[in-house]
């Protein structure tokens, strides 16, 4: 793969490239999601992990459709 095209990729995806060569992540956001969980009660916390997982889906399909357009417009 070309450096290029991981570098998109991982943009799209929002994660680093070392988290999809290697697996790594250098986030501290985990635990302070883990934080705001930790609040709600038990019949909440599977609701609050769907919101978050269609809201990363939601992120990720907006920035997949904008290299998309991106790479459509640069081969114009």
């Amino acid at each position: 793969m070309k450096v290029q095209n991981l570098a998109k990729l991982a943009a799209a995806l929002d994660v680093s490239a070392d988290y999809l060569l290697f697996g790594i992540r250098e986030n501290a956001a985990d635990g302070k999601l883990n934080i705001m969980m930790s609040v709600l009660p038990d019949e909440l916390k599977d609701n609050f992990e769907k919101m978050a997982e269609l809201f990363i889906d939601t992120v990720r399909c907006c920035r997949a459709k904008e290299t998309n357009e991106e790479n459509s417009t640069e081969k114009e």
